[in-house]
């Protein structure tokens, strides 16, 4: 008699039937599998040392945007964190609107992280940052010496600003700048960021 092997959906579980040898050998018949609705639900059985996965954090939402009516209250109500382009003096303001929205949401400020962008234009040259201050940007910009630098960074943090993103796309763009674009960003990291609180 030979043995005849039927795989079933679960992989760990197998029916196994005999199947007589012979001309007038007949396969026996299959047992009749449940109806769908009534198919048992099986649950993969922990395995000491094969742990269960771990549930993934939730991913935190950052809203960018300083709208006071509008991106301030939804921020109040959904952010993790909360980021806009300014200087000290406009991210105050904007905070204290944030602080009030979460307030009527009865939602703690505090839960929510603060972040700042700005232009940075950092260099030993007061000529160059003489002419960069005097220059009518539009966006709020970091403009000094590393000291200057480290002032108005700490500054931000007093604030309540815990994280400061700095595009380097002030860092210099002209054909042949990488080197200075390098110098720059090796300064901000070594002497800014790392004499920062």
């Amino acid at each position: 008699m030979q043995t005849q092997t039927y795989p079933r959906k679960s992989a760990q579980t197998q029916v196994t039937a005999s199947k007589p040898t012979g001309s007038n050998a007949k396969l026996p018949k299959t047992p009749n599998k449940p109806k769908q609705n009534q198919a048992k639900q099986s649950k993969p059985k922990q395995i000491q040392g094969n742990p269960s996965k771990p549930k993934q954090a939730k991913i935190p939402l950052m809203i960018g945007g300083g709208g006071e009516k509008r991106t301030l209250k939804i921020t109040a109500q959904y952010a993790d964190e909360w980021n806009v382009w300014g200087d000290v003096a406009i991210l105050k303001h904007k905070m204290a609107i944030l602080d009030q929205h979460c307030e009527a949401v009865g939602r703690d400020p505090n839960e929510i992280e603060r972040s700042a962008v700005a232009l940075l234009f950092l260099s030993d040259n007061e000529n160059y940052l003489k002419r960069i201050r005097s220059a009518d940007m539009n966006m709020p910009a970091i403009i000094g010496t590393v000291n200057e630098v480290i002032d108005i960074i700490a500054n931000f943090e007093e604030a309540g600003v815990k994280e400061l993103i700095v595009p380097d796309f002030t860092l210099g763009t002209l054909i042949g700048a990488d080197s200075v674009k390098l110098e720059i960003m090796e300064k901000f990291i070594t002497e800014v960021a790392g004499a920062s609180k």
